[in-house]
């Protein structure tokens, strides 16, 4: 089983691993740190091997956390799967994911 990571430079939060329920606790409290001062964070998903609904569940509490702080939020490159749990919970609009 591969381990989660998560990496910040220049306002890009890179995650890799699986982001499923095993791990979405960890990403959260890796990835909040970066919140803290930033006006504009991405959230590059591209070496996400696994997902399952709570890691879409994560990107909602992300999206929360992004406004409660005025924090500008991207998400780019999520995994098919995550579009498409995205599709049938009916978040397209939340996610961005009719980009």
């Amino acid at each position: 089983m591969s381990e989660l990571s998560v990496h910040f430079s220049d306002g890009v939060i890179s995650i890799s691993g699986p982001l499923d329920r095993h791990t979405v606790k960890s990403a959260y409290e890796k990835a909040n740190v970066y919140f803290n001062g930033s006006q504009k964070i991405t959230i590059d998903l591209t070496d996400v091997a696994r997902t399952d609904s709570a890691g879409l569940a994560l990107l909602l509490a992300w999206v929360r956390r992004s406004r409660t702080q005025e924090v500008t939020l991207t998400f780019i490159n999520l995994p098919e799967k995550m579009k498409e749990l995205g599709r049938v919970s009916g978040l397209d609009q939340i996610l961005s994911l009719s980009k």
